[in-house]
């Protein structure tokens, strides 16, 4: 199975890959043994592929297709389904598994129930939800970049400094955002900024996180303009400074793990291979 995408649980040592249209596989990481696989909706493109905070719930959207549905983690057993949500560009359990954002094109974002696949809320003009694991916060992606708390409440607006947020994650007070061919940073949790790092012209960075351990941001870098190796990268929380940890060759794609076993793991799935391969873990 060709790897590219990758969906990780926050707590539990569980995740999900998905190929380039359709077969999803689920793993345990603590033994590397392959859960299940199974046939889905799942196509390429977007952020389509997502798995609960404890590893329990595997979800899977489409676009061209059409649908939406939510299936077993530990067996790929389908729990409900969703035919009638369609065009999908990105699905999200929130922080406590309960819910499920699902942001469409030119469509509000639905929220709903992780567990019956019911709707329960409608965020109007929203792409995409990110949450925070250590406060009352989150980030909402839509024509405006807006922090809010969950009940709603308006806390301040981020402006955006290119088109698009290619990711974004919370650390305790602090919220890293990283833009499309743009720059990374932190604000805290009032909509301030701490610090922005600006890579060299033809890289933005892909992906972030926040190590406890460390008590720092990473995130992996790419040359996008002419393509190339990518690169992790570690960030002080004040301050920014980047400092290389590692370099991760040409992963089709790669994705972080915050909480499992008290710490922070980086896992890829490489191209071609139906295997995690292990970075070393280089102080993460």
């Amino acid at each position: 199975m060709e790897v590219r995408q990758i969906a990780t649980s926050y707590t539990g040592p569980v995740a999900a890959t998905g190929a380039f249209a359709s077969t999803v596989a689920t793993w345990d990481l603590t033994t590397k043994a392959r859960l299940a696989t199974f046939e889905s909706v799942l196509d390429f493109g977007g952020r389509r592929l997502a798995v609960d905070e404890a590893g329990a719930r595997c979800a899977t959207a489409g676009y061209v297709t059409g649908g939406l549905v939510c299936s077993s983690a530990a067996t790929g057993s389908v729990t409900w389904t969703r035919a009638d949500v369609r065009r999908l560009q990105f699905v999200g359990f929130s922080c406590d598994g309960q819910r499920l954002f699902c942001g469409a094109d030119e469509r509000p974002c639905l929220v709903l129930d992780a567990a019956t696949g019911h709707q329960l809320e409608v965020l109007r003009g929203v792409r995409c939800v990110w949450e925070s694991f250590f406060t009352d916060a989150m980030l909402l992606d839509g024509a405006r970049l807006k922090l809010t708390a969950r009940a709603g409440r308006s806390i301040a607006p981020i402006e955006r400094t290119s088109f698009g947020v290619l990711d974004a994650t919370f650390g305790p007070e602090l919220l890293c955002i990283s833009e499309s061919g743009g720059t990374v940073r932190c604000v805290d949790v009032a909509g301030r900024e701490v610090w922005r790092y600006g890579p060299a012209p033809g890289r933005h960075v892909l992906k972030v996180a926040y190590t406890g351990e460390m008590g720092c941001f990473v995130g992996v870098e790419w040359p996008y303009e002419h393509g190339g190796t990518k690169v992790l990268r570690r960030f002080s929380a004040t301050g920014g400074e980047p400092r290389t940890v590692a370099e991760l060759a040409k992963p089709a794609e790669v994705a972080f793990f915050c909480r499992w076993h008290a710490a922070s793991h980086l896992r890829r799935a490489r191209l071609g291979y139906d295997q995690w391969n292990s970075c070393s873990q280089a102080g993460l």
